[in-house]
């Protein structure tokens, strides 16, 4: 009796209450009655926060103060832009007060007299992209390095006649000889190159080496030559995840250097851009070997060059060359940066490309056009003044590009 009374109490209440009606809305059930309530409690709360004494006016105060700042910022950026687009139409200050360089390869007199980097002949240079020959160069290359490190500290007996010669030649370089920041790193490379540049042009001792394995060589050396067993090191591709690999700072300035002698033994991906791998060697090199720098920059100068084909993808616009504004914006970082004697002129003719040759593909891309001789007419019919204008506008939207030309348009850096 007493449970049917209480199961009689529980219906009845059951159906006299208001009953939450559930609504499917979003994914999910909404319980209109509670979600009202709760909405009620909010705004109520809300309510009490704006009416109590000062909350109002520090919330005011705060909204108007960021509006402030976001107005500020923004008109700040726009001036910024309108500066750097007027110095793209009529010049950079740079422009004005230096020589104009030759639209033409020059390589700059200071980078003839210093003899650190070799020009290889077509007889020296490694012609078939295999990567048999690419990684027997290249574990010569750090396992010669390491004994050189090894003699510098403690010394040690070296067995191999080649090796010996190496040590022995470049202890009668004079480092004061070489205006240069990492200096030892660019003199052994340069000794290193000429004691075994007859046994690396031998293919056949190539096609027979084999890649020792790592575990037989100390740690330092051995995570390197772990990463080159286990890369294919056949494309450019393989190469720049090599690189990025690669944390040890001597022996990327080695990379460097040696990618500036040996890219065009890798073969081309069309799924991989070569112009990352030239983009970061160029900027990296500025920062310690200007010789080598230098060397990069006369690669972008001449477009008809193997080595340009080489570090660059087939990309055109209309028919000529092209590189991405990144590159382009990379290399002018670089130029500012380093302590090149004649960077204003480099300086002038980077600025010179960006200003007269520069486009917006089909995929909204900043191209920098590079031209040779035959090809001059048509781009003077290519840079219209509505595309000039519509190049200049995208430029400045690019915060990179904006940072880089404000600084050498003189615009303050807010």
């Amino acid at each position: 009796m007493y449970v049917r009374h209480c199961l009689r109490t529980i219906i009845r209440r059951f159906s006299t209450s208001p009953r939450r009606r559930l609504h499917w809305k979003g994914g999910v059930f909404n319980n209109t009655i509670f979600v009202q309530r709760l909405q009620q409690g909010y705004s109520g709360n809300l309510w009490r926060y704006f009416n109590a004494p000062g909350n109002a006016f520090f919330v005011t105060t705060n909204i108007v103060t960021l509006t402030g700042m976001v107005l500020y910022s923004t008109a700040c950026t726009m001036s910024r832009q309108a500066s750097v687009v007027d110095s793209l139409e009529n010049g950079f200050p740079v422009e004005k007060s230096s020589v104009q360089v030759s639209n033409k390869n020059e390589m700059p007199a200071k980078l003839k007299q210093v003899d650190l980097l070799e020009d290889e002949t077509e007889s020296q240079i490694l012609r078939a992209p295999n990567s048999y020959l690419i990684k027997m160069t290249l574990f010569y290359l750090f396992y010669s390095f390491h004994v050189y490190k090894q003699a510098l500290e403690t010394g040690v007996d070296v067995e191999n006649e080649t090796l010996q010669q190496l040590l022995t030649n470049i202890s009668k370089i004079k480092g004061d000889d070489l205006e240069l920041s990492g200096a030892e790193d660019a003199k052994f490379y340069k000794q290193w190159k000429f004691e075994f540049k007859s046994l690396f042009r031998n293919l056949s001792k190539a096609q027979q080496f084999h890649l020792p394995k790592s575990e037989s060589f100390p740690k330092d050396l051995r995570n390197i030559l772990e990463r080159l067993e286990n890369s294919p090191m056949t494309y450019h591709s393989d190469f720049y995840e090599f690189y990025q690999s690669v944390n040890d700072i001597s022996q990327r300035r080695l990379l460097q250097l040696w990618y500036y002698d040996n890219s065009r033994n890798f073969m081309k991906k069309n799924s991989f851009s070569n112009e990352r791998i030239y983009e970061q060697m160029v900027f990296e090199s500025s920062q310690w070997n200007n010789v080598l720098f230098e060397r990069y920059l006369s690669i972008l100068y001449d477009p008809t060059s193997h080595k340009f084909k080489t570090m660059f993808n087939n990309s055109y616009y209309n028919g000529i060359s092209s590189v991405s504004l990144d590159t382009m914006l990379a290399i002018l970082k670089g130029l500012i940066t380093s302590n090149l004697s004649n960077k204003n002129d480099h300086i002038v003719k980077v600025v010179s490309l960006l200003r007269k040759n520069s486009v917006v593909n089909a995929k909204k891309n900043l191209r920098i056009l590079l031209p040779t001789d035959d090809k001059q007419p048509l781009l003077d019919q290519i840079m219209t003044p509505e595309k000039r204008k519509q190049t200049y506008s995208a430029m400045a939207r690019n915060p990179v590009a904006l940072k880089l030309l404000s600084i050498l348009g003189g615009v303050t850096q807010d």
